[in-house]
């Protein structure tokens, strides 16, 4: 056991993943919360605000062109996929895997909350206080302060 671990053994579980991404570059701000095993790419691209909650399994896959921006009081629950790149289909006499990707970024404003299973496409911002049900598939902007659910993900109410 090494001295840092020794040091931390009663420290919950995620102070370790949450030491290895800020050593890899990720960007995380004051009292986040990432709970083990995530998984990202790029981590020089991917910023994280104060207070925010990573959950169990998340995929944070930002590109070296394109960032993933995660606000201050965001929730992201377990197996929550953030990906920045998309690939391109448009010409049917080649192979998909031979057309490249697309990459834009990804903007999760403060004080959201992302349920379970929730996937975020390229390009997305997601407005303030916004509200994304469980197992949604998020296409385009999402309004501030609105909920949204489904696949696509359709807003379904407003918080008040």
């Amino acid at each position: 056991m090494t001295t840092l671990m020794r040091k931390f053994r009663h420290a919950p579980r995620y102070f370790y993943i949450k030491a290895r991404v800020k050593r890899l570059g990720m960007n995380i701000g004051e009292k986040v919360v990432i709970r083990f095993p995530i998984n990202y790419r790029y981590p020089h691209n991917i910023y994280i605000a104060d207070h925010a909650v990573i959950g169990e399994y998340a995929f944070l896959v930002a590109s070296p062109q394109c960032s993933i921006k995660i606000g201050k009081y965001v929730l992201l629950a377990p197996n929550v996929h953030i990906n920045t790149t998309s690939h391109n289909y448009d010409n049917i006499g080649m192979p998909i895997k031979l057309q490249g990707s697309t990459a834009k970024d990804i903007v999760i404003e403060d004080d959201c909350w992302l349920g379970t299973g929730v996937i975020i496409l390229s390009g997305v911002t997601i407005g303030k206080g916004a509200i994304v049900g469980a197992n949604s598939v998020v296409l385009g902007d999402v309004m501030p302060y609105t909920i949204v659910a489904g696949s696509p993900a359709r807003q379904t109410g407003e918080r008040q």
